[in-house]
């Protein structure tokens, strides 16, 4: 259970990195948005924090 779980979210992780990479370059003034710019950073920081967690770093 605690596996597939890091496994969902190293791929949200991922999944949110390639979709702000590929927005910042595909649509520069969505980027600039910062009530999306905010809402991506959270949901990065979210993925980050318990993909850390399940490895045993916090």
């Amino acid at each position: 259970m605690k596996r597939s779980l890091h496994t969902l979210y190293v791929a949200t992780f991922i999944s949110n990195i390639t979709l702000l990479h590929y927005t910042a370059l595909s649509y520069p003034y969505y980027h600039t948005t910062p009530f999306f710019a905010k809402i991506l950073r959270l949901q990065i920081s979210y993925s980050l924090q318990h993909v850390l967690r399940l490895t045993g770093f916090f």
